[in-house]
């Protein structure tokens, strides 16, 4: 069954819980450490990213979101180390094929934009990015639940 088909009170009671629902998905989310093996995430400012952004997918009715992460969020959730400097951090959240909560990072840096065009720019090529990830079946690399 899709969220939206669900009766709208069922839906309202949901996205009261969404805070709740967040931290428990960030809490079950594994990503693969530097040596490529599946981790669990410990670290609390990269569960506080987590928590933040599986909330916003169950308030947006499970469709993708993507957001600007904080520095300590980025530098938390940057296991292999793909920081850029000088770039801003975001963060996409999911369902993948095979329904488990997902996450993907993209650092992106609009040079000769404004401000609101390289965080529209941003937001879409994060976006793509987790339609990517989410469309592959089994664990592909990046964060997931499992």
């Amino acid at each position: 069954m899709i969220f939206k088909d669900l009766p709208r009170q069922t839906r309202r009671k949901i996205k009261q819980q969404a805070d709740s629902i967040g931290l428990w998905v960030a809490k079950t989310t594994v990503s693969r450490d530097q040596s490529g093996q599946l981790a669990a995430i410990e670290d609390p400012n990269a569960l506080r990213a987590l928590q933040r952004g599986f909330a916003a997918l169950v308030r947006n009715d499970f469709e993708p979101v993507a957001l600007r992460l904080t520095e300590s969020e980025a530098a938390a959730l940057d296991a292999e180390g793909h920081a850029i400097p000088g770039a801003d951090c975001w963060a996409g959240f999911g369902l993948d094929v095979d329904g488990r909560a997902s996450w993907v990072t993209l650092y992106a840096c609009g040079v000769g934009m404004s401000v609101e065009d390289e965080a529209v720019n941003a937001e879409t090529l994060t976006l793509e990015r987790l339609a990517a990830h989410c469309n592959t079946s089994g664990l592909p690399d990046g964060g997931f639940t499992a």
